[in-house]
């Protein structure tokens, strides 16, 4: 969420949503969709996909099953590894894009709240794939009923908060209504 730009603030929910394949990936098959597209809509399209499956996961079941399972990483990979990594290359974007950004806003206030798909590559290594502008904000399967109706909550809140430290000429260093969202880029 882009909640500023001037000064810049831009935050991260402490929660997401992991997409799994249907089947797992390997370097064939390339138009077998529930091998190399995780995009939820797509497998269920396909013929052979089993209505069974489990597509989304927690940040909690990813960090369990990195540990218990694959034992690439400890129990802490999300907050420890995972999240510093995604908070660097979303800084970096926000960075590289900030004049386009800044060309938007009519009276100098602006509110953007993106997705951003990341693939984790057999290292646990993040690789930013995109950015949407607008993110899937459904409520299509559990994970997302548990996320997005506090994320977008809190981020009226955060937008609220702002705008009227703003108008009363107070700071927005701290922000009372950042709980459940991390900082990216706190410039004020």
């Amino acid at each position: 969420m882009i909640a500023c730009l001037e000064p810049l603030q831009v935050l991260i929910f402490h929660e997401g949503t992991v997409r799994l394949n249907s089947l797992p990936f390997k370097l064939d098959d390339f138009d077998n969709t529930l091998i190399h597209v995780t995009n939820v809509r797509q497998q269920h399209k396909h013929r052979e996909f089993d209505s069974e499956t489990v597509l989304k996961w927690s940040f909690e079941n990813l960090g369990r099953y990195v540990a218990d399972t694959l034992r690439l990483a400890d129990e802490h990979f999300i907050e420890q590894e995972l999240k510093p990594q995604l908070k660097q290359q979303l800084a970096f974007v926000v960075r590289a894009g900030l004049e386009a950004l800044r060309s938007h806003p009519i009276n100098g206030l602006f509110f953007g709240l993106f997705g951003a798909d990341i693939i984790l590559d057999d290292q646990l290594r993040p690789w930013l794939t995109e950015i949407q502008k607008g993110p899937g904000l459904d409520f299509d399967d559990p994970i997302k009923q548990r996320v997005v109706p506090p994320m977008l909550t809190e981020a009226v809140s955060i937008v609220t908060e702002i705008q009227a430290k703003l108008r009363r000429g107070e700071g927005i260093k701290h922000l009372d209504n950042a709980v459940g969202f991390e900082w990216v880029i706190n410039d004020a």
